[in-house]
């Protein structure tokens, strides 16, 4: 395997863990609520920190993505914070120490994703990002999948505490593997003065752009974890350990679908000749689901019908590459790392606040006759955002989409005609 490709594995990898550290809250929830005294907001708020640190996070990659290269940001970052937040989950002790360990994974994990989407955009076709940019993501979407049952099971076998150190092995040796394989893009210079993340928010054309970016993922993530954790086990009532294995199933089979609907989005572009329309689309159907989940809890939603939207909505859902790609077409060569960051930024700073809010919306409906009717709450919340967002981003518009696949075939066509 070529050097670089070797370079592309340790980082896809990376994201791969990146997944699973975002994801592993909602299966441990209830080991640590019954050793740590854990509740649903103070988990809430633990997994809102990840997003926090993560979005935050961000400026300071672009500069560095730009200037220092992903090799040794990504390296620096996973192995340390990453590394170190994973050991502090393991001997954490009350919530603020989970808090904190979950906001350290987050900066571990910060760089990872936008360090391969700046090598895509700086080395590969332009006009495939969203396709490499979807398969990446749909790969590493695998690690919610690893992040379910099969975690459940391993924590049941050595318990939460070990998993969390042998998570901790886990980004180490991943971070030495970037270092060793990754390789950096030569940089580029600007052809004049450069105004950095200033010169990002003059382009006007992501003014409508950043707000669905800010909440289209969201809903997904969100219900992903940490409330899959809480939702099954006090809406359906589930006691012992049908709870861990309802929250690991749930968990499992959207993740699966998160990554099953990344991989569809990635050649859809390249099909229709847009990513507008794809992301319009897609995000609608996101609002149905939630609309109709908000409806149908405590009247009548069965737990098999709950997992399966669920398990819809993470896959149609899962935008974020198609989305990515747009914003990405407006951002000059020199900006990519800044670019790229900045927009990421958006996208898990949106999920970080979401999720935090999300915890308030769901106290204040919470109803202690109805345990279904906090979540009523949060479903409409999470479809009112993602509506808002829409409606700005309907406004927007593309540059240098790629052509439909009838196009180039009319035009594979013309030109073997004029041969």
């Amino acid at each position: 395997m070529p050097f670089g490709a070797l370079g592309l594995v340790a980082l896809g990898l990376a994201y791969f863990m990146s997944q699973f550290y975002r994801s592993f809250l909602a299966v441990l929830y209830q080991p640590l609520a019954s050793e740590l005294s854990i509740t649903e907001a103070a988990a809430a708020d633990a997994q809102s920190a990840w997003w926090l640190v993560f979005a935050a996070a961000q400026f300071p990659i672009g500069w560095a993505l730009d200037t220092i290269g992903p090799r040794r940001t990504a390296t620096a970052l996973l192995g340390v914070a990453g590394t170190g937040g994973c050991l502090l989950f393991a001997y954490a002790t009350n919530a603020t120490e989970l808090t904190i360990a979950m906001g350290a994974i987050g900066l571990g994990c910060a760089p990872v994703l936008m360090s391969s989407y700046y090598i895509f955009a700086r080395q590969f076709d332009p006009q495939r990002f969203a396709f490499y940019a979807a398969m990446l993501i749909g790969l590493g979407t695998l690690g919610n999948v690893a992040a379910s049952e099969p975690l459940a099971a391993l924590e049941r076998v050595i318990g939460w505490r070990n998993t969390a150190i042998a998570l901790a092995a886990v980004a180490l040796c991943i971070s030495i593997a970037i270092l060793a394989f990754v390789k950096d893009p030569p940089k580029v210079r600007a052809a004049g003065p450069s105004g950095g993340f200033m010169e990002l928010f003059r382009i006007r054309a992501l003014w409508l752009i950043l707000p669905l970016v800010m909440v289209n993922y969201a809903a997904a993530a969100n219900l992903r974890s940490p409330w899959s954790g809480t939702f099954y086990p006090s809406v359906f009532a589930l006691e012992g350990d049908a709870k861990d294995q309802i929250v690991g199933q749930a968990t499992f089979w959207m993740a699966l679908a998160m990554a099953a609907g990344t991989f569809m989005y990635g050649p859809l572009d390249r099909i229709f000749g847009s990513r507008k329309m794809i992301v319009l689309a897609g995000n609608g159907v996101v609002v149905g689901l939630l609309t109709w989940l908000a409806v149908a809890t405590g009247n009548g939603l069965t737990l098999a019908g709950a997992m399966l939207l669920f398990a819809l909505i993470g896959g149609f859902g899962h935008t974020y590459p198609i989305v990515m790609a747009h914003g990405q077409a407006f951002l000059p060569p020199n900006l990519v790392g800044r670019g790229m960051t900045f927009l990421n930024f958006f996208s898990i700073g949106g999920a970080a606040v979401m999720q935090s809010a999300s915890a308030r919306v769901f106290v204040a409906a919470s109803d202690p006759a109805d345990p279904s009717a906090g979540y009523v709450g949060l479903f409409i919340f999470y479809a009112a955002a993602l509506s808002a967002g829409l409606a700005i981003y309907a406004f927007s518009t593309e540059k240098n989409p790629p052509l439909s696949y009838w196009a180039r075939r009319r035009a594979a066509s013309a030109t073997k005609d004029a041969s």
